[in-house]
């Protein structure tokens, strides 16, 4: 574990710039499929980010294992993608498979492949006006804002809850946008700049925040402590790696 601010800051960096690389790489790439490999990956975005979410808060919530191990565990989730890709089956499609019974008869299996893994449900529960998610997500964000520096709300479940609600709120705007740039472009070209170009601006707004928070969190931290005069209850982190090396509720 890195012991310096500044190389913990290196490591989030190389592992935000590789995410933003395949992400940027793997949507732009699929403009050159059937309109379900777009569903399918804002779909399977939305839900990995809430099965991570889920995973991390029950596993060191509700055991004794360290937050540093739950994190390590998922380490060799990253050769899934390699994985997958090797298992692929790589040879033609032939779509158009006579009925045994019916000679006469033919089926598109690929159409039917997407009704069998769900993947146009993406367009049934579609959300077109993504500017209402986005005006919703900055409206908690100043909600947020404020309740940390004035303190109105003293229960731990609402805070919670709220978290909740603006992580749901930005993981349906991110899985709604890829679906509006298809729609909008129809040039193969624009389209894959467009799609590319959205994923870079959700990396970089992610980085930038999280950034800025490095001067946010100490001046709210004071105000907390030298204006309102709360004491302990200020302080949202450990000041050293013991509730990160160890699941301290078990102790």
């Amino acid at each position: 574990m890195a012991e310096t601010i500044v190389v913990r800051l290196l490591g989030f960096a190389a592992v935000e710039i590789a995410k933003a690389s395949i992400e940027v790489t793997s949507l732009s790439l699929t403009v050159f499929y059937r309109k379900g490999a777009i569903e399918a990956f804002a779909g399977g975005s939305g839900v990995a980010n809430i099965l991570g979410t889920l995973y991390y808060t029950g596993v060191s919530t509700w055991t004794c294992v360290s937050p540093r191990i739950t994190v390590a565990i998922l380490i060799p989730s990253v050769f899934l993608i390699v994985i997958a890709y090797l298992a692929l089956d790589k040879t033609p499609l032939d779509q158009q498979l006579p009925d045994i019974s019916f000679p006469g008869v033919k089926y598109n299996t690929i159409n039917d492949k997407e009704n069998v893994t769900c993947s146009s449900m993406g367009s049934r529960m579609q959300i077109k006006k993504t500017w209402i998610l986005a005006l919703a997500s900055i409206a908690m964000m100043f909600f947020l804002v404020f309740a940390s520096w004035y303190r109105f709300i003293s229960e731990v479940a609402i805070i919670l809850a709220l978290c909740f609600f603006i992580g749901v709120l930005t993981t349906m705007q991110y899985s709604n946008a890829p679906l509006i740039v298809a729609e909008i472009f129809t040039d193969v070209t624009k389209k894959e700049f467009a799609l590319g170009l959205l994923t870079l601006g959700l990396s970089a707004g992610l980085l930038s925040a999280q950034l800025m928070g490095l001067y946010v969190e100490p001046y709210l931290k004071r105000h907390c402590l030298d204006e309102l005069g709360l004491g302990k209850v200020c302080f949202t982190r450990f000041s050293n790696d013991t509730g990160w090396v160890e699941n301290l509720h078990c102790n």
